[in-house]
C-alpha cells in the first residue's frame, strides 16, 4: 500500500508575484490532499475521487493520453513520465481525497499534482532524484504543460512544507526554507469557487504590460532592482490602471524582501544567543 499526503499553503508575502520572477514567502498548512494506492493484477490505474464523485481509468499502454480539458492534471502528470520512456510495471487501485478546500486559493490543485507525481515515481520504480526536482515536475505538469500563467510557489510549498522563501529565476529558482511554524491560523472559506487560472492570466498580463510601458519611457527600468523613488518622476505620464500595477508590484517586492531579511536576522540572533537567552525564542 502506498500512502501519500500533500499540504496546501497560505501565502504570507508576495501574493501574485512568483510568476513575475519576484520573491514570495509562503507557509504549508495542516490541510492535505491524500492518496492511497493498492496494487492490482491488471495493467490499469483505477483512480477514485470520492469528494467529487468522479472516477478515471488509465490503461497502462505507455502512450500519451489525450487531454479532455485545460486542467487535466492527472493525465498531464502521466504524460510527463511516458515522454521520458518510463513504464509502469503494474496497475493500482487509487483513491484521492482531501480536507483542503477546492478552488479556494490554498493550492489544492498543486497539492494534488505533487501527490500524483510522487505516486507515479514510486509506482514506476523511478523515484524522482530530489524534493527540488519533484516541485519542478509538479510545476511542469500543472503550469508549463497547459501554458498557464502561474508560478512555482504552490509546488515548492507542498513538497517542502513549513515556511519557504522562493524567487523564480531564469536558470534555477532560489529556495530557502525555515523551521518556523505558526501556532495556528484561521482559514476562511467563502464557498465561492474562484476562477484561479483566468484570474492569474489576467493579472500577469496587466503586470507585464505595465512594466513594458514603464520601460518605454524609462529604458533603465529593471523590475528586480529599480526602486519606486527612481521611477516616481515618470508615473504621472502612465495610465492609472498601469500606474497602480507598477506601484503595487514594486512595493510588494520590497516588502517581501524586507520580510525575508527579518526572518534571516531572527535566525542569526537566535544562533548567537546564549543558552539562557534561547528561551526567549
Amino acid at each position: 500500500m502506498i500512502r501519500i499526503r500533500s499540504p496546501g499553503r497560505i501565502c504570507l508575502f508576495g501574493e501574485h508575484q512568483d510568476y513575475l520572477g519576484y520573491p514570495i514567502i509562503s507557509l504549508a498548512i495542516s490541510k492535505y490532499i491524500f492518496l492511497e494506492a493498492q496494487k492490482v493484477n491488471k495493467p490499469i490505474f483505477s483512480i477514485h475521487f470520492p469528494d467529487i464523485e468522479t472516477e478515471i481509468e488509465i490503461k497502462l499502454r505507455n502512450k500519451e493520453l489525450t487531454y479532455e480539458s485545460n486542467r487535466d492534471y492527472i493525465k498531464s502528470g502521466y504524460n510527463l513520465f511516458v515522454r521520458k520512456g518510463i513504464k509502469f510495471p503494474r496497475g493500482y487501485d487509487i483513491k484521492i481525497w482531501g480536507n483542503l478546500p477546492i478552488n479556494a486559493g490554498v493550492a489544492s490543485s498543486s497539492a494534488l499534482i505533487i501527490a500524483w507525481i510522487y505516486f507515479l515515481s514510486l509506482s514506476s520504480n523511478r523515484e524522482i532524484s530530489s524534493p527540488y526536482n519533484l516541485a519542478l515536475q509538479g510545476y511542469n505538469a500543472e503550469v508549463k504543460e497547459f501554458n498557464e500563467a502561474g508560478g512555482m510557489m504552490d509546488h515548492f510549498s507542498s513538497v517542502f512544507g513549513k515556511l519557504i522563501f522562493l524567487q523564480e529565476q531564469a536558470q534555477k529558482p532560489v529556495l530557502n526554507f525555515y523551521d518556523l511554524l505558526l501556532n495556528g491560523f484561521v482559514l476562511g472559506n467563502s464557498m465561492e469557487r474562484k476562477s484561479t487560472v483566468d484570474d492569474l492570466r489576467k493579472v500577469k498580463k496587466n503586470s507585464l504590460d505595465s512594466f513594458r510601458i514603464l520601460k518605454d519611457i524609462y529604458p533603465n527600468f529593471n523590475k528586480y532592482h529599480t526602486s519606486l523613488v527612481q521611477i516616481t518622476p515618470y508615473l504621472d505620464s502612465i495610465e492609472k490602471k498601469f500606474r497602480k500595477k507598477i506601484i503595487g508590484n514594486l512595493s510588494n517586492r520590497d516588502i517581501t524582501n524586507s520580510a525575508r531579511n527579518l526572518i534571516d536576522n531572527y535566525y542569526k540572533i537566535k544562533d548567537l544567543a546564549t543558552e539562557s537567552q534561547k528561551n526567549l525564542f
